[in-house]
């Protein structure tokens, strides 16, 4: 899930989705993008998913999370990512909350 999301669209709302993949170590090519569903016209969208990765070193992994509005007839619009350690959430230091960055656009490729 994400809350208070940027809206991108005239309506004041987002149709967000979400990309994810996993960096493993000591490489930077990215194992293959997942997407979420879209959620339409909303800034605190709930996706309810389960996605599975094959992770090579879990220490130095890391999941990449890339949120976007979908947009129909135009390039969809970054709203935000941000990334976080397999290992600490395999361990259990992970909170379940991770700010967005938004300053710049990011992608899993």
């Amino acid at each position: 899930s994400a809350h208070a999301l940027r809206a991108a669209d005239r309506a004041g709302y987002s149709d967000p989705y979400c990309e994810l993949c996993v960096i493993n170590a000591g490489t930077d090519k990215p194992l293959p993008v997942q997407k979420s569903k879209v959620c339409k016209s909303t800034l605190n969208p709930v996706w309810q998913q389960d996605f599975s990765f094959s992770v090579g070193e879990i220490q130095r992994a890391v999941l990449k999370l890339i949120v976007k509005d979908w947009d129909r007839w135009s390039k969809h619009d970054h709203l935000g990512h941000a990334s976080v350690s397999v290992a600490d959430m395999l361990k259990g230091d992970w909170t379940g909350e991770t700010p967005l960055d938004d300053t710049h656009t990011h992608n899993c490729t």
